[in-house]
């Protein structure tokens, strides 16, 4: 009869070896841990940051799209920032540059923020703020491309200023930036989507520790 382990139980090293599976298991276990963990801690790493750049680059816009505008209301003469009223643009030697805006940290938000952000609406308000601030750009440049007109500028003998009805439909251009595109509240132009964007950026710096959390562990968000 030959020696040896008894029929059906376990054989010499069997131990060993389960308890080798388990920590070749274990040791997996804690890889995708450490590895989700480290992915968790970079996205949060760059919430941080997308949050960060578009509120700079909103308080940048503040002094552009942050103060209503109501249409076919003029600037006061002694308005400091009335660069635009009627008679400086009809009398002024020079005529203003108008600078468009930059969207480079909205575009990203709005790129990566479904991943990112624990408020959805944060994207939704960007959106339509995005689509706003082009449409403002592209009034922007109507008004630039106007001033190319030598008419403008050129000043005749008999004549001591340009042209009135061209330095009067300037006016009128450039004050459509402010009345269209920018707006006031009740309008839709750029403060209008301007001030919900801000809005909206606020609620998700603020969210609260439990929001966080579990925006980190399962990528919760908030209802829509």
């Amino acid at each position: 009869m030959v020696s040896g382990a008894p029929l059906g139980g376990p054989g010499p090293g069997t131990g060993s070896e389960v308890w080798i599976q388990l920590a070749v298991l274990a040791a997996a276990v804690a890889s995708v841990l450490l590895a989700w963990w480290s992915w968790r801690k970079q996205q949060s790493t760059q919430r941080r940051g997308v949050l960060a750049g578009v509120l700079a680059e909103l308080r940048l816009h503040e002094g552009w799209v942050g103060t209503p505008y109501q249409m076919g209301c003029w600037p006061l003469a002694d308005d400091p920032r009335g660069w635009w009223g009627r008679e400086r643009l009809m009398t002024g030697r020079e005529l203003p540059l108008v600078h468009k805006l930059s969207t480079v940290a909205t575009d990203t938000a709005i790129q990566g923020g479904p991943a990112l952000f624990i408020n959805p609406q944060l994207v939704d308000t960007l959106v339509g703020y995005r689509q706003r601030v082009g449409q403002l750009n592209q009034l922007i440049d109507n008004a630039m491309a106007f001033q190319v007109t030598p008419e403008l500028w050129t000043r005749r003998r008999w004549r001591r200023r340009p042209r009135a009805d061209l330095r009067a439909h300037f006016a009128e251009i450039t004050a459509t930036i402010h009345w269209v595109g920018i707006g006031t509240l009740q309008s839709d132009g750029a403060h209008r989507h301007f001030t919900m964007a801000m809005s909206a950026l606020v609620r998700e710096q603020q969210a609260g520790r439990w929001a966080r959390f579990m925006w980190f562990c399962v990528g919760r968000t908030w209802k829509r």
